[in-house]
């Protein structure tokens, strides 16, 4: 359709893309953006750009147009198992999303949290009908879709990384 915007464009307005500055934080985290949200209290996304969960959760952030502070866990250097972040998910996986103190993990709960404390712009339909059907497919995503990629993911990344390792490391 010609309203919708270039692949280019919907990439930096979302900002589904690493940005150019990402930089070291003192955490061994990686500080990526900060926003103010007003009176509202700020969200924080543990996140990696290149996980499928993480994705999820960064576009449900944008499809509400929820202001947070992205925080970057690299996969590939393994900081999702080092202490610093240890402490803020002990399941080590990403996404995380840290909100006035608490934490919510698993992409699927943190979407539907976003849902219900952001509720102008809700992503749930009104009718009952519906909102089975859409809670299927988030099941299928999670039970099916999710581990059907996994295999994938690890040929892709996570076996050529390892084979560049020595014993050592």
């Amino acid at each position: 359709s010609d309203d919708l915007p270039a692949v280019e464009n919907l990439s930096q307005s979302h900002r589904f893309l690493p940005p150019k500055d990402c930089t070291p934080s003192t955490a061994g985290l990686h500080s990526i953006t900060t926003k103010s949200i007003g009176s509202l209290t700020m969200f924080t996304l543990y996140h990696d750009w290149d996980s499928v969960c993480s994705f999820k959760v960064r576009m449900c952030l944008e499809e509400k147009g929820i202001e947070y502070l992205s925080r970057r866990v690299n996969l590939n250097r393994f900081e999702h198992l080092q202490e610093d972040y240890r402490e803020i998910n002990p399941n080590c996986l990403v996404p995380t999303l840290d909100h006035a103190g608490h934490t919510i993990v698993e992409s699927s709960i943190i979407n539907e949290f976003l849902d219900q404390v952001h509720t102008a712009s809700s992503l749930v339909p009104n009718d009952a009908y519906a909102i089975a059907k859409m809670r299927v497919l988030v099941k299928l995503q999670d039970d099916v879709l999710y581990h059907a990629q996994r295999p994938a993911t690890f040929q892709l990344m996570v076996k050529r990384m390892l084979s560049n390792l020595s014993r050592e490391e």
